[in-house]
């Protein structure tokens, strides 16, 4: 070990930023190599047959999310068609953010060396290797890479004192998704204290005071200039409207989600790994500020590692109904990520930080191979989604042969149930409103756009009242795909019962 670390600190700053970008870069590209093939969600499919209204990122507050597009649309780039390119790049982003914050953090540790960069940038990975972050892979778009990348900016002009330049940066993040508010605030909470050494003077609140201003005023920018623009008529609706919930039962609601995400992170975990590892990292932070007799310390790191855990859950005060997927939580792993590096920092023995270490490595290990599962099951469901399109519309065709007449309209009836929404016990998450891996026929305005963009096809669609369903499918009740009864031919229409 000792011999391995020399050789290391031999290497230099230079070369073992480049040396972690590799090593992050093809960890990057093995992890999540099954999501280099083409993958489609509801959304995707529907933009690649109707095009994108880009006007609605607007009304919804994505300001840069709309230029984005605008831009690929004027030089025809289909992100359907590019999915290897995007993907390829978003590593790219990937592996440099991950290299970006080792080298800043690993400047504020004392007497450090080669090893501490690379135990520090292990960390990290937890925060970009986990089943909530992998769902941003699965809308395949340049958006998620440029909001990665807007947040290294954000950081920097932030720790160069650039506080104007900081917020802008954060209120364009904020415009491509506002989920990144909580990653900037998570990295800079856990910094500042870092940064000065767990001493709570006039200076430390200062700058933290300018880190809730850059992310509630931009947040709050964000959301009052919709509704702004859409009372003067600019706008001819919110996309989003926000709601207040009861505040108690949303604060249940998320006290239970939280809860199920430390037991199992949402059923795609093994049990208690989140719990034990963030366990770990609070004894190990308890214990030194016991030592060291930090009372009033300690008092404030645990309402400061409370917050940016639970400002991840904080758009559900906004929602009517509490709709959190993975692509909204996922910086839930970045204060897990960020609080171990905390940890790591209050480590005072090599035997803390050697068993720290080695469950952080386990960790990832774990983490990786169940980024892999969810995303094997959702290259999986968009392969039997275009099977059962295929077979859809030959039974369609077989009708036309059989019949002369040639079908012109869909009419469809979404069979909404939760077995439903997956095609094999394996992709469920019992008794969580996971929607990770549906299916894309779960979404009842992707149904036709599917059956359209695999079999090129025009068809056009409708779906059906429950009156109309009953009518023309009676009491039937399936358990199971069935479309010698789920499919109902009358002239120029189908009939379809979706399961």
């Amino acid at each position: 070990m000792k011999l391995l670390k020399k050789k290391l600190d031999q290497m230099g700053k230079r070369n073992i930023s480049l040396c972690l970008f590799f090593g992050n870069f093809v960890i990057f590209f093995t992890v999540y190599s099954v999501l280099f093939n083409d993958i489609y969600s509801a959304d995707s499919i529907d933009i690649a047959n109707s095009g994108i209204n880009v006007l609605e990122y607007c009304y919804a507050g994505r300001y840069m999310l709309a230029f984005m597009f605008s831009v690929l649309n004027a030089i025809g780039f289909e992100c359907t068609k590019h999915q290897f390119l995007i993907q390829f790049l978003r590593i790219l982003v990937c592996s440099y953010f991950a290299v970006y914050l080792t080298d800043k953090f690993y400047k504020l540790k004392k007497d450090r060396t080669v090893i501490d960069a690379v135990i520090l940038n292990v960390i990290i990975l937890i925060s970009l290797l986990n089943v909530f972050f992998v769902e941003t892979f699965m809308f395949v778009s340049p958006d998620w890479m440029f909001g990665l990348f807007l947040i290294i900016l954000v950081c920097e002009f932030f720790i160069r004192q650039k506080y104007v330049w900081s917020f802008l940066s954060m209120f364009l993040a904020v415009s491509i998704y506002q989920t990144w508010i909580f990653v900037f605030f998570s990295i800079i909470t856990c910094y500042l204290l870092l940064a000065f050494d767990f001493k709570l003077n006039m200076l430390y609140f200062k700058k933290f005071i300018y880190t809730v201003v850059i992310s509630l005023g931009t947040a709050l920018l964000n959301l009052l200039s919709v509704k702004v623009f859409t009372n003067i008529g600019i706008f001819p609706y919110e996309v989003k409207q926000t709601n207040i919930p009861n505040l108690f039962i949303r604060t249940k609601e998320i006290a239970i989600l939280f809860k199920n995400i430390l037991k199992d992170g949402l059923g795609m975990m093994p049990r208690f790994t989140v719990f034990f590892i963030l366990l770990i990292y609070a004894v190990i932070i308890a214990h030194y500020f016991y030592k060291h007799r930090m009372l009033k310390e300690a008092l404030w790191v645990c309402c400061a590692v409370g917050a940016i855990f639970l400002c991840c859950f904080s758009l559900s005060y906004l929602q009517k109904n509490m709709y959190l997927p993975g692509r909204i939580i996922f910086p839930f792993f970045f204060a897990l990520a960020f609080t171990g590096i905390m940890a790591y920092f209050l480590c005072d023995s090599g035997r803390k930080k050697i068993i720290l270490c080695v469950m952080c490595g386990i960790f990832l290990v774990i983490s990786s191979h169940q980024v892999q599962q969810v995303s094997l099951d959702r290259y999986t469901s968009n392969q039997l989604d275009f099977e059962y399109a295929r077979i859809v519309v030959e039974k369609i065709n077989n009708y036309e042969r059989q019949s002369g007449n040639k079908v012109y309209q869909i009419k469809i009836y979404p069979l909404k149930n939760y077995i439903g929404n997956y095609y094999r016990k394996s992709m469920l998450e019992p008794s969580y409103p996971v929607v990770m891996n549906t299916r894309i026929l779960f979404e009842e305005w992707g149904v036709i756009p599917l059956i359209n963009y695999v079999n090129g096809t025009n068809y056009s669609g409708e779906v059906l009242t429950l009156e109309e369903y009953n009518e023309i499918f009676g009491s039937h009740e399936w358990n199971e795909i069935n479309l010698d009864e789920q499919i109902i031919f009358d002239g120029n229409e189908m009939f379809w019962a979706v399961f």
